[in-house]
């Protein structure tokens, strides 16, 4: 009797846990790039339901129908299956989360025209070094600190294929650092060094950190060099969340959740009933 109840339970915590992750997108739709997740479900496994104290053979022969509809291993599933109970049917009990994806498709590009601003067109990630190792982004907006070293909003430095990127003290302006659209950093017209950009075989294993920051998840995830970045400079790339789909799968979810609340209330006023009124008998 209790089955529904459970598969209910299940369904509002599922549905809880999409509404969690739905909320969080909207409350990022402007946060230079962010990535929007994607919450996946899994079912429990179907079980068979048997009608217990009836050994008929009509409940093996069910059985071998549902199957093997062509009966070619018939003979062997009547011996496996001899004495079994009558198949009833399938119960399912529910869903469960099963994984929250982050769905990496790139976000609109927004003119800032600062020169530090950096968007980053098709695949790849700039590089931060933290406290915690190094983190990957696709927040472009840097600037330069106190100490002439160009870092992002938390004061992270941005690295170059030779470190940091550090302006040399002995220029007294910012005007004089450049970088390219293909990562190159110049310095009064000199070379100086290239940002590094890296892209990862899967970028599914990437985990959030926070802050639009990325970090390799279990396994052996390397990222690797890219060669040849695309930068469009004075831009940022925004958010790749759609406020609108969100707004209506967020509804959805509600609903849902509603109907999965409004099948525990009914069990709740049977099971009293069944307490209450029919203890009394």
């Amino acid at each position: 009797m209790l089955r529904g109840l459970y598969t209910a339970g299940c369904g509002m915590m599922a549905q809880a846990a999409r509404n969690d992750v739905i909320a969080n997108n909207l409350a990022n739709v402007n946060t230079t790039g962010f990535k929007k997740d994607n919450i996946a479900y899994r079912s429990f496994p179907e079980q068979l339901l048997y009608r217990i104290n009836d050994r008929s053979d009509q409940g093996v022969m069910a059985a071998i129908a549902n199957l093997n509809s062509d009966n070619t291993a018939a003979d062997a599933l009547r011996a496996m299956l001899a004495g079994a109970p009558p198949v009833v049917g399938t119960l399912n009990t529910g869903a469960v989360v099963d994984e929250v994806r982050t769905w990496q498709e790139n976000g609109t590009f927004q003119f800032t025209g600062h020169k530090f601003d950096l968007a980053l067109v098709g695949e790849g990630m700039f590089v931060l070094e933290t406290p915690a190792g190094e983190r990957y982004t696709r927040n472009g907006s840097f600037t330069l600190n106190p100490a002439g070293v160009l870092v992002n909003g938390e004061g992270f430095p941005v690295l170059a294929e030779s470190g940091p990127v550090v302006l040399d003290p002995a220029f007294e302006s910012e005007d004089m650092l450049e970088i390219s659209e293909t990562g190159e950093i110049f310095i009064n017209g000199e070379y100086l060094d290239r940002l590094r950009v890296v892209t990862f075989a899967d970028y599914t294993q990437l985990r959030k950190q926070g802050d639009s920051l990325f970090y390799p998840g279990e396994g052996e995830l390397v990222p690797e060099d890219l060669p040849q970045p695309a930068i469009r400079v004075g831009f940022l790339e925004k958010s790749n969340v759609n406020p609108i789909q969100e707004m209506v799968s967020l509804i959805e979810a509600f609903r849902a959740y509603e109907a999965n609340q409004k099948v525990v209330q009914a069990y709740d006023a049977t099971l009293d009933k069944a307490v209450n009124e029919v203890g009394r008998v």
